[in-house]
């Protein structure tokens, strides 16, 4: 037998730790990617559209939770504004803000992904949302 750092049972406990991984983290990629299928994940717009006043994006995933361990990375990514219209954005989950400070159309790209390390190598990312929305500000 092949000895592991001079240790005769250490491949083959290194091995099932690696195979109860790797089974989890493909029954978790299934789940989160039926969430995203069922296009259970959508985003609500809440408030006037008017400036200096606060809009209220809400997130919801449906029936999907984060799992624990993981978190929710949110990037709100302004596309088209109006001259001198750049919005100010507090991101967060479940919920963020956005106050337009100058009338015009706005187009803003949301994206919502779950972030999990699995290892000491890196993160794995899942996204579960990602929509680009047109404001008309008065």
């Amino acid at each position: 037998m092949k000895y592991i750092l001079g240790i005769p049972w250490l491949a083959p406990v290194l091995l099932a730790m690696f195979l109860v991984s790797a089974l989890h983290q493909v029954a978790h990629a299934a789940e989160t990617g039926k969430a995203k299928k069922d296009g259970a994940s959508r985003l609500t717009v809440q408030g006037a559209l008017v400036t200096e006043q606060p809009v209220r994006v809400v997130f919801n995933l449906g029936d999907y939770t984060v799992p624990q361990g993981a978190y929710t990375s949110i990037n709100i990514a302004v596309i088209e504004a109006p001259q001198g219209g750049k919005p100010s954005v507090q991101s967060g989950y479940p919920a963020s803000t956005i106050t337009f400070h100058a009338p015009g159309t706005y187009t803003l790209e949301f994206l919502l992904n779950e972030v999990r390390k699995p290892s000491c190598g890196g993160v794995l990312l899942n996204p579960l949302l990602e929509e680009r929305k047109t404001f008309l500000i008065q």
